[in-house]
């Protein structure tokens, strides 16, 4: 077993810093337009209907805004912020600062990171870092994963590894060495004590999908299918091809995985627990298999080729050739059927979607894997761009230049195609309740769909798309907004096209703030709301949202 104790002292000590100084004491009484004694930690981020500067905390350290990420239950934040350079890219020192909705104007504690080599979550009552580091006179980079306490900042354990499971509730993680072709650890979070290791894991996997059977089983889709009992070790391994090593997107990427796109539209809410990792060791397209589905004792899995019903310890039933290939399968199994659907896409650096092969939809029956019925939805390669539902109903897919209208059994389909030259390329529809910005955006107004869709293209443009698959009429889009975040009173609206725009309405939908240009999205935290902005995160107070409602 490799030596992993022996970095954690030093590293420790280099890592964390002390929390900067509340001001809390001075939020209010330098609240002043046009003040230029302003001190550091207040920032504007806003002016209300009057022209008047809107002030707020900051949240975090000096620089670039990088990210926000909440625990499960939204009591804590982290806030990473990056010094950057003149061109302004990320910097190599930032800070991680943790905050209490309890104390949301002074950080918990904070420490110094370096965000090129870290990247961040947090499970349970710890905030993780998976982080790279030079070790040796060779400077060779490996791989690690360190615990810290959500409330306190304290180490917990620091390990050696790449993680590709983590549970706080059973109090383990599960995860790979440093080599070409790595073992499998567990340990213990809360001490980071050894528990075992096994040499059934194949290679190092970009990501990894995992999905807890009962206490003690888990299932993982990597380069191939394990089975791993928790308590013992033991491994099963069933050879799939999940990731196509033949087609490069020369990129690494993180975050994202199977085609979620369908997987609560078409088959309902989620109940799989997703663990991505990073590792830019190697540089395949992306993931292009599926889910794992549990039904009378049998697994069923799809990789990018086939198909797979096996018993429980991993051995085959019966196998199904697709007849294209598969990417990013969504699978539904019952006794009777199995429903398989491919969105048609890999993924490549920034989890960007590449077009793989056509989106399909196929029936089989589940005990045979005997084919009931199939269904194409595109010609060549053209992936799922969205989709739209009627609950858990699928109604409408998107694509680059069509859109297709299925039955609810999907046996019959209608497709509209649209001139490339008109209509641009599709990117996305637009969900829910729209808006108008009207009057030098001084109030808004509903945007009728009727029985229709709203269908954004590449050239800023918005097209109100009938049910029949006519055109009904077109707008600007940078002037559709849509309610991204609400709190008692007040909405906040939001547009993502061309410039991304951010307002603060009332109940009647008329503005009172009208936000920076710098501002790139906000977040429900304690009382109040984040605006994170290109250079900074600012709170504002609860008290401060409840005056721009009345």
């Amino acid at each position: 077993m490799m030596n992993i104790r022996k970095y954690s002292v030093l590293v420790a000590l280099m890592m964390i810093v002390t929390c900067g100084q509340s001001a809390a004491s001075r939020f209010t009484k330098n609240e002043k337009t046009g003040d230029k004694s302003l001190p550091a930690d207040i920032l504007g981020y806003g002016k209300d209907a009057r022209g008047k500067e809107c002030y707020g905390l900051r949240m975090g350290g000096n620089g670039g805004t990088l990210a926000a990420f909440f625990s499960k239950d939204s009591s804590y934040v982290a806030i990473i912020t990056c010094d950057t350079t003149k061109k302004g890219k990320t910097g190599d020192v930032g800070l991680l600062s943790v905050y209490s909705a309890k104390d949301s104007k002074q950080a918990a504690w904070v420490r110094e990171i370096n965000p090129k080599t870290t990247s961040f979550s947090i499970n349970g009552p710890y905030v993780v870092s998976e982080m790279q580091l030079e070790v040796g006179k060779d400077k060779e980079i490996r791989n690690y994963v360190e615990f810290r306490k959500l409330e306190t900042g304290e180490v917990q354990s620091f390990l050696q590894i790449t993680p590709i499971y983590v549970n706080d509730s059973l109090d383990i993680v599960l995860g790979v060495g440093n080599d070409a072709f790595p073992d499998l650890f567990a340990y213990r979070i809360s001490d980071g004590s050894f528990l075992w290791e096994s040499d059934k894991w194949a290679s190092q996997p970009p990501k990894c999908y995992t999905q807890l059977y009962d206490d003690k089983t888990l299932f993982a889709v990597a380069d191939n299918l394990y089975k791993i009992n928790l308590e013992t070790g033991k491994v099963c391994k069933k050879k799939v091809r999940a990731y196509d090593e033949g087609l490069d997107a020369s990129a690494s990427f993180m975050g994202g995985l199977v085609g979620s796109l369908l997987s609560t539209v078409l088959f309902g809410p989620s109940r799989y627990y997703y663990y991505y990792l990073y590792c830019p060791m190697r540089k395949p397209l992306g993931y292009l298999g599926s889910n794992i589905c549990f039904e009378n004792g049998n697994v069923y899995m799809a990789d990018c080729s086939n198909v797979y019903c096996l018993d429980m310890m991993l051995k085959e039933k019966w196998r199904t050739k697709l007849g294209a290939m598969g990417g990013n399968i969504v699978l539904k199994a019952d006794s009777q059927k199995l429903s398989v659907f491919s969105n048609g896409y890999g993924t490549a650096d920034d989890d960007k979607k590449v077009d793989m092969g056509k989106a399909f939809y196929l029936e089989l029956y589940s005990q045979s894997g005997r084919k009931i019925m199939g269904q194409s939805f595109s010609k060549g390669k053209d992936a799922v761009r969205d989709t739209l539902a009627n609950g858990e109903t699928l109604k409408t897919l998107l694509f680059k230049n069509s859109i297709v209208w299925p039955s609810e059994d999907m046996r019959d389909i209608r497709t509209v195609e649209y001139p490339k030259k008109m209509y641009g390329k599709f990117r996305n529809f637009i969900k829910g309740q729209a808006y108008l910005d009207v009057e030098k955006r001084s109030r808004f107004e509903c945007l009728d769909k009727g029985e229709g869709c709203l269908v954004v293209n590449d050239k800023d443009s918005a097209f109100v798309i009938k049910d029949d698959g006519k055109v009904e009429r077109s707008y600007n889009a940078s002037n559709v907004y849509t309610k991204c975040l609400e709190l008692d009173n007040l909405s906040f609206m939001k547009n993502s096209n061309g410039r991304t725009r951010f307002f603060i309405t009332d109940k009647d939908i008329e503005q009172k703030v009208d936000l920076d240009d710098d501002v790139i999205d906000v977040y429900r935290f304690a009382d109040g709301v984040i605006v994170a902005r290109k250079g900074s995160f600012v709170f504002i107070d609860g008290d401060k949202l409840k005056e721009f409602g009345k």
